[in-house]
């Protein structure tokens, strides 16, 4: 995989995150939880899309 193309996905990847825990903090504790476990799909499929394209 090109560094550009990894850079831009690790980018999205980072801005998603990001995104997710300041929604988690502003909507309230029981639905953070809920964005949290969101992260961690999201983190999981991204680990798996970047190990399958390296």
């Amino acid at each position: 995989m090109p560094p550009a193309r990894f850079a831009l996905i690790l980018g999205l990847v980072i801005t998603a995150a990001a995104a997710t825990v300041a929604l988690a903090a502003w909507v309230g504790p029981v639905a953070g939880g809920a964005s949290m476990g969101g992260l961690l799909l999201a983190a999981l499929v991204a680990r798996a899309v970047l190990g399958r394209r390296a």
